[in-house]
């Protein structure tokens, strides 16, 4: 494997998950691309929706390979992050957000198919940030995982590059992902809403099938959720 990262770094730009693609599609052989920035105008979020980037937050997007089961490389990832940040004990909401310890969402995941890879958004709140952007279109939640922490534009570029490299150097066999993300979930056994514009399901929550699907038990039978939002019922 080619532990060799390319790092691109920007004061601001649209999307990372954007410049990340129309590189790919330029260098379509490159390995280890990592795009990350201080703050994007037009990031973007699971399901059409927005993600704003501020100080003392991390915007990245870079290439891997899918997980053997390609369904479950957002879980994977979910997996991943939670053991690189794991003096702060951040927990995983299906499918794809990631939670402080107190529950709040700092964070979350975007996965995209390309060429046989897989495109990955990240956006993390690592610390409290104060700052407006007076031409915002997102109503963006500061929750973060340590209140306390401030960064320099330096350290964040940093962080972006070692979460890379702690990814790509520790990948989960479908096995262990399966074996591993139940005990980050913060709904497992609990009552939880799934639902989209097409599905509305009730159930506990009792973990994830082989493809990552959400495990529903309704009344003694169980129901496979493959998408949609998860709300705490």
């Amino acid at each position: 494997m080619n532990d060799k990262i390319e790092h691109f770094h920007s004061e601001e730009c649209a999307s990372t998950q954007t410049s990340l693609k129309e590189f790919i599609q330029e260098n379509p052989h490159e390995e280890n691309i990592l795009f990350s920035t201080l703050f994007q105008t037009l990031g973007r979020g699971r399901s059409g929706n927005g993600w704003e980037s501020l100080d003392n937050s991390l915007a990245m997007s870079f290439k891997i390979r899918p997980n053997e089961v390609m369904t479950l490389t957002s879980l994977e990832l979910g997996i991943l992050i939670c053991q690189f940040f794991e003096s702060h004990k951040l927990s995983l909401k299906w499918p794809n957000d990631l939670l402080t310890v107190e529950g709040l969402k700092c964070g979350g995941i975007l996965c995209q198919g390309y060429n046989q890879n897989i495109l990955v958004g990240v956006g993390l709140n690592l610390g409290k940030s104060e700052e407006i952007r007076p031409n915002s279109n997102f109503k963006f939640g500061r929750s973060c995982i340590d209140s306390n922490l401030v960064l320099k534009s330096s350290q964040i570029k940093e962080y972006c590059s070692k979460l890379y490299s702690f990814i790509i150097h520790n990948r989960l066999s479908s096995k262990e992902v399966r074996e591993k993300w139940a005990s980050y979930s913060i709904h497992l056994n609990k009552s939880v809403l799934i639902k989209d514009q097409t599905i509305e399901e009730r159930g506990v929550f009792i973990g994830i099938g082989e493809s990552g699907e959400a495990l529903l038990n309704q009344k003694g039978l169980i129901k496979k959720i493959y998408t949609g939002s998860l709300f705490l019922d």
